[in-house]
């Protein structure tokens, strides 16, 4: 499904495998997706980014939650 109002601007996965499908269902081969391995250093080097939508083991939810909203960013 496409959301007009939503552009996917990075993909961000230590995992090679899940980052490059990701990037792909995204359209990262027709559009200027960045990809990154440290969500901290997309955020540090991204702040038009303003928002993400994390998809992690839950016991890794609270530190990224946390790290994106101290960078002022929207939380999914």
């Amino acid at each position: 499904t496409q959301c007009e109002d939503i552009d996917i601007i990075a993909i961000c996965d230590w995992y090679t495998p899940f980052q490059a499908a990701a990037w792909e269902a995204a359209g990262g081969k027709d559009r200027e997706i960045k990809r990154y391995y440290d969500y901290r250093k997309m955020l540090e080097e991204m702040p038009e980014i303003d928002a993400v939508v994390i998809a992690t083991p839950l016991w890794q939810h609270y530190q990224v939650a946390m790290d994106c909203l101290d960078a002022g960013k929207h939380v999914f």
